[in-house]
């Protein structure tokens, strides 16, 4: 009778056991299975159980939390691709509609029309691709220990004749002591001079533009940072991060609006930073790269 006490008691134990153990995955499972419906909004409620069920709500949560955030990309990247598009995809159309109603000749100036505009699709095209590899941490990379001073010079090098013919004044300085860092010497290339042909546009003829290098501030992370300081146009100092969106850029811009987020996806790449500063219109503006310290020594 003691045995069979204790077994239909063992029984209902395990049974009560059973089934409040089996609610909370249930719950996960209906919050996995209306996720996978695209609903998105959906949450597990933490039934404290202990720690195991803990860290099982917060990971379910956590995915349905980058899924809601890269639906609202993704959407958001269709829309502004689409505005985007809709400009040059325009032109030619209307283009090829005059030429085939005898409106327009075909001649140099309609063929530069195509010409323009289809390259600035196949621009905007390259930069999307970009921007998206940089952001997904997908970006082809080779770095190398270089060293700072390398880079300041070949991007002077590169744009030296630019700021010359535009009338403004072109300027470098490295510190004493600015280490070297691990990078793509091309990549940071790439964003050295989106930041120099951004400063270039908006400094008019007689202003100048300054590249300064020096040591970090953080002892216990060395690092080197990059400032390119200009005198121009600026921008209002609650646009900083702004300047930084996708497809930002000024109403005569005739660039796609994605160099400085290219830029800024490339430095961050590095697991380093790109930010932005200015006093506001008319008052110049400063965008400062910051990349951690190379462990590696230059080749000798």
């Amino acid at each position: 009778m003691g045995i069979l006490i204790a077994g239909i008691t063992a029984a209902a134990i395990s049974w009560l056991v059973a089934k409040r153990l089996a609610a909370p995955v249930a719950d996960a499972a209906d919050v996995a299975s209306r996720l996978a419906d695209g609903r998105l909004d959906a949450r597990v409620v933490d039934p404290r159980m202990g720690p195991e069920f803990t860290m099982l709500t917060m990971s379910v949560n956590e995915l349905a939390h980058r899924l809601e955030t890269t639906e609202q990309t993704r959407r958001q990247l269709t829309g502004e691709l689409a505005h985007q598009l809709r400009t040059p995809v325009a032109s030619i159309s209307a283009t090829i509609e005059a030429v085939r109603e005898g409106v327009l000749p075909v001649d140099e100036e309609t063929l530069a029309t195509l010409v323009e505009q289809s390259h600035r699709l196949s621009r905007l095209v390259d930069d999307l691709e970009v921007v998206s590899r940089a952001q997904e941490r997908q970006l082809l990379l080779n770095p190398e220990p270089v060293a700072i001073s390398s880079l300041v010079d070949a991007a002077m090098s590169a744009h030296r004749e630019s700021f010359r013919a535009a009338g403004v004044e072109f300027s470098s300085s490295v510190a004493r002591g600015t280490p070297a860092v691990s990078v793509d010497p091309d990549r940071i290339q790439e964003v050295l001079g989106n930041l120099l042909d951004n400063a270039l546009r908006h400094t008019p003829s007689g202003g100048s533009v300054a590249v300064a290098a020096r040591p970090g501030d953080g002892r216990k992370r060395p690092a080197a940072v990059i400032a390119v300081k200009d005198t121009g146009s600026g921008f209002p100092a609650g646009d900083a991060e702004r300047i930084f969106d996708r497809f930002e850029k000024a109403p005569n811009s005739t660039g796609s609006g994605l160099g400085l987020t290219i830029a800024r996806a490339i430095v961050e790449a590095h697991h380093g930073t790109l930010t932005a500063h200015s006093d506001g219109p008319g008052e110049g503006a400063r965008f400062t790269i910051t990349l951690p310290a190379s462990s590696l020594r230059l080749p000798e």
